[in-house]
């Protein structure tokens, strides 16, 4: 889309011929990008995703990546998920997950609707099936795994 004869989305210092110049340039892989940013916090359910974690896993530079997932938080692609997790430097972020807000599924996110019979029946089939998978295992990934699904059947309960 273009506003002005400029692409829409992809901002620009008014005036400025060389920043209107990088924002046309730059229109296609941004929307590139934000299609890499929505589908990597997409891939990770109602867990969801920090900024940091969306620049390491898609390898991009911190002002792309949290540019990207503002342009999907305004356009109501993406949400505040309502908790937060620590980053590489030991300092909480905001997780995002996918959603307008208020409709989201997730066991940290108490702003969402109750799920589903089918939605519900679906988590605790995967939840058992996790847990099939991971009780061999032992160790921290047995904990983290035990961890999430007391998370989920706490959520469960409370709703």
């Amino acid at each position: 889309m273009r506003k002005n004869g400029v692409p829409y989305g992809v901002p620009f210092v008014s005036g400025s011929g060389t920043s209107e110049a990088a924002a046309v340039s730059m229109f296609e892989k941004a929307q590139t990008d934000a299609l890499r940013v929505f589908r990597f916090v997409q891939s990770r359910g109602p867990g969801g995703a920090t900024d940091y974690e969306i620049e390491q896993a898609l390898g991009m530079l911190h002002q792309n990546a949290s540019a990207r997932r503002n342009g999907l938080v305004k356009e109501g692609y993406v949400c505040d998920s309502g908790s937060t997790r620590q980053t590489g430097s030991g300092r909480q972020a905001t997780v995002w997950v996918c959603g307008a807000g208020g409709e989201v599924v997730g066991p940290e996110n108490d702003r969402c609707v109750r799920p589903t019979k089918t939605q519900i029946a679906e988590a605790l089939g995967t939840i058992r099936q996790l847990l099939d998978f991971v009780r061999p295992l032992g160790g921290p990934k047995l904990t983290e795994s035990l961890r999430v699904v007391g998370t989920w059947l706490r959520w469960i309960e409370r709703h």
